[in-house]
């Protein structure tokens, strides 16, 4: 073979492997710029840190990302190389929002200036010198350790103890604090279904009422807000791959909204389980045609759910058409999102109030249907998860169910036991934390106590 020939070759094999490479990661480059640029402006502008590390080691996109941060205008741009530019805005009250169309109008802010961080004292300060806090604290070193390089790392940011009344573990890694609010990625889905709760509880929804989002001859008119909260509606949603449903509908779409109405329907409404973050930006989207000004609407989840709880941090973020992002963007101090377990595990009354229905809470830990089927070690109820199998959580009482959200951010309510597990962090390998253990070692350090 002559040099000639051999370098054609060569040559066209490398065109060959750059041609699959772009054609590989040319569509996640429009949602790694939306991505990095809506973490990084709620980095800087909703949790008062510049998370730049917490992001950029995902992708081999990422890095090649050109970053601009505009502090006093309260906005942060990201490109690749002059390609798909994203920006993100600040708005108090709503946290950021996504601009992916620079003509499009972004869904404003008004009336939605919120009370500062402040605490009420109803957790109360941790007992250092009770016998459980000082068990937790071996508990709390093996959850913090940070073994491995970075990306396996366990990376526990937050844990919160709470038990029968009493905060009996506050912990938090170098840099964190009990200001700093934390995005719950999924956990979110929780605080949607009780903002439904809410609605429910004041006779303003009802659970087999339509959503009115699609025309009466749609078939997909027939899914109710039972089949949003349960996940089945019956929408082909595709939840995890590198570029799915879900990365294009919260880093790539004008109304997320819209985007997961779109989906066709693969089953009738009520016949198929499917975990989607889609149903539950539609239940948010199914929501807003509850109130006659958007005002309202924004105003909602810290009227009827944040200040009554006294969740003064709580933070729920909307696309640039003004939806709530209610499957994955809320963001909340470890201390507001341990409030928020208590009040589901106290059947959705807070300080003698009743703000969810009687039963509510409880029909949320009854598995939705069409689950069996499925090889799951866990199953999803409305908005939380539990462990009937035993399988994922064996360790841990029967009555035990669970808040969870991407990264392992995991909010435990164990009834029997009267207590509240919060971890937050940033674990990017699901299996480097085991959850069953850390309930199971948390557990036994209560067991501790004088009574």
């Amino acid at each position: 073979m002559t040099r000639r020939r051999r370098f054609v070759i060569i040559a066209a094999v490398a065109v060959a492997v750059l041609a699959v490479a772009i054609a590989t990661q040319a569509p996640k480059v429009p949602i790694a710029s939306g991505y990095v640029a809506k973490r990084l402006a709620a980095g800087h502008f909703v949790t008062g840190a510049d998370i730049r590390t917490d992001v950029l080691g995902d992708d081999v996109l990422l890095g090649l990302l050109t970053i601009t941060v505009d502090a006093a205008g309260g906005s942060v741009g990201a490109d690749w190389w002059g390609h798909e530019p994203r920006l993100a805005r600040y708005r108090p009250g709503l946290g950021t929002v996504l601009v992916v169309d620079p003509n499009r109008p972004i869904a404003a802010a008004a009336g939605m200036v919120l009370p500062p961080i402040a605490d009420d004292g109803w957790l109360g300060a941790v007992l250092i010198d009770d016998p459980r806090s000082q068990a937790l604290d071996a508990v709390l070193d093996v959850a913090f350790a940070q073994d491995g390089e970075p990306e396996d790392a366990i990376d526990t940011r937050a844990i919160l103890v709470w038990q029968d009344g009493a905060l009996v573990a506050e912990r938090y890694a170098a840099g964190k604090s009990p200001q700093r609010r934390f995005l719950g990625w999924s956990m979110a889905k929780a605080v949607s279904t009780a903002l439904a709760g809410r609605l429910v509880h004041e006779g303003r929804w009802r659970l087999d009422e339509a959503t009115g989002l699609w025309p009466p001859e749609d078939p997909r008119a027939g899914i109710t807000l039972e089949h949003l909260l349960r996940m089945t509606s019956g929408l082909d949603f595709i939840e995890r791959a590198a570029v799915s449903d879900v990365t294009r509908m919260l880093y790539a779409s004008v109304d997320a909204a819209a985007y997961a109405a779109a989906r066709p329907g693969v089953a009738a409404p009520g016949a198929r389980y499917n975990y989607s973050t889609g149903d539950t930006v539609l239940l948010c989207a199914a929501m807003r045609r509850r109130f006659e000004l958007d005002t309202a609407y924004h105003r909602y989840p810290h009227d009827a759910l944040f200040a009554p709880l006294g969740m003064s941090s709580a933070v729920l973020e909307t696309d640039q058409a003004g939806n709530f992002l209610g499957g994955s963007m809320l963001y909340a101090t470890a201390r507001d999102w341990l409030r928020f377990g208590c009040f589901l595990m106290q059947d959705g009354v807070w300080r003698g109030e009743r703000l969810l229905p009687e039963g509510f809470v409880a029909a949320c830990r009854e598995p939705a249907p069409h689950q069996d089927r499925l090889d799951l070690d866990w199953r999803f109820g409305r908005g939380m998860w539990i462990d009937h199998e035993r399988r994922w959580l064996p360790d841990a009482p029967q009555d035990c169910f669970v808040i969870w959200g991407h990264h392992q951010q995991v909010l435990t309510i164990v009834p029997s036991r009267k207590a509240v597990l919060l971890r937050l962090g940033l674990t990017r390998q699901p299996e480097d934390w085991d959850h069953n253990a850390f309930v199971r070692d948390v557990l036994a350090a209560l067991d501790l106590s004088d009574g």
